[in-house]
């Protein structure tokens, strides 16, 4: 991180409102030097499993306000995934294209590493194989037959495109790549593969962070929950308004119709 005393005085600061939270495992920072230098920060913070759904829920708000606050107090952008143990484990079993495998090979765990480097030794003694990928993701540069393809993937068949195959993306990546997108075709796409797929949201909403698309990702998922209210959209709904962001208005009537036409609703 260099001797800049923004991320000296974060580091500081984690370490005193995060080190003994009860479901704190370990907190990593990814792409040190190059977000340094953009005075930014880029964090992987990993809970304990499940247990206390709702005293796990409301630490996860209360460490969105904690790093809301420090974001302003100590001028540094702050973008932060907060995964649970098991969100983990699958993002790393994963066989699609996603974030966590492409940033655990520029990484440093600052607040306990021997845990972190556990949950890796766990999946691996399970069988499982990680690759590890060294290129990152930019949303905005995923190829149309990619976006056409695992679109129809997730349940959404564009009419008219030519549909060929591609590469495996995790759905987070191609919300964000839509979002970039911002056409109404495309954005109708959005509620009906959330409605109809396993959605990480803490993913979801850690690139929307990324990629300063919060507003229109919180219109989308506001409507959407009046349509279909889902228990993990609720969640998400929550974690952004600890972020203080605020949505943008969505068209609900053509949301509803689009997802009645892909049956992602009744």
């Amino acid at each position: 991180m260099g001797q800049r005393p923004e991320q000296q005085m974060l580091l500081l600061e984690i370490n005193t409102y995060f080190s003994d939270l009860p479901f704190m495992k370990s907190i990593s920072l990814i792409s040190p030097e190059r977000n340094a230098k953009l005075n930014r920060a880029e964090l992987l913070i990993l809970l304990k499993g499940a247990g206390q759904e709702l005293e796990l829920q409301n630490t996860i708000l209360n460490m969105n306000k904690t790093l809301s606050l420090l974001q302003s107090k100590l001028n540094i952008k702050i973008d932060y995934l907060i995964l649970i143990k098991e969100g983990f484990q699958n993002l790393l079993r994963s066989d699609e294209i996603n974030p966590l495998k492409e940033v655990l090979s520029d990484q440093i765990t600052f607040l306990s590493p021997q845990a972190f480097w556990n949950e890796i030794k766990t999946v691996f003694e399970n069988g499982m194989q990680i690759r590890f990928s060294e290129k990152e993701t930019n949303p905005a540069k995923i190829s149309e037959i990619d976006l056409v393809c695992n679109l129809a993937r997730f349940g959404y068949k564009e009419m008219g495109s030519e549909l060929r195959e591609g590469e495996k993306i995790c759905i987070e990546y191609i919300v964000a790549s839509i979002l970039m997108e911002g056409t109404v075709r495309r954005l109708d796409a959005i509620p009906v593969i959330l409605a109809k797929n396993n959605v990480d949201y803490s993913l979801l909403v850690f690139l929307a962070q990324k990629y300063s698309l919060l507003n229109k990702l919180s219109g989308i998922l506001e409507a959407m929950y009046k349509i279909k209210p889902l228990p993990e959209v609720f969640q998400a709904l929550k974690t952004l308004e600890a972020m203080d962001v605020k949505g943008i208005k969505t068209d609900e009537k053509r949301i509803e119709r689009e997802m009645r036409a892909y049956d992602a609703i009744k």
